[in-house]
């Protein structure tokens, strides 16, 4: 599995990262404390402190209810079949949706995956 955090600048760089064994698909319910865990980390990676993590715990979580019955999409980007970050959205009418999140694991931020993510949300 590639690791890395260096920026990408080219649409050719992200091409191939999705030709390694990577690909976005719909959230399963039972993966719902691995998200919540993932954004977690995701968030603390950009320097947060303890108790600002701590008071906004409840608010990353993820329930298996949320992904497979809310109305949010839920999508998550797999690599070699490990997830390495995910988006959810939300429709605010029958043709605009809003980003509700967007969380890559810290050890893969730099690498494109929140860029493919992104286009994949739009």
């Amino acid at each position: 599995m590639k690791v890395c955090n260096k920026q990408l600048k080219s649409a050719a760089t992200m091409i191939s990262l999705m030709n390694e064994d990577s690909s976005i698909r719909p959230a399963r319910a039972s993966e719902a404390v691995l998200l919540s865990e993932l954004a977690v980390r995701s968030k603390a990676y950009w320097g947060y402190s303890t108790a600002f993590m701590d008071a906004c715990r409840e608010e990353l979580s993820v329930s298996a209810y949320d992904i497979s019955n809310s109305s949010r999409e839920y999508e998550v980007c797999e690599v070699n079949a490990s997830v390495v970050g995910y988006f959810a959205i939300e429709p605010i009418s029958k043709s605009e949706y809003e980003l509700q999140a967007l969380f890559v694991e810290p050890l893969h931020i730099g690498c494109g995956y929140g860029r493919i993510l992104i286009e994949q949300a739009k």
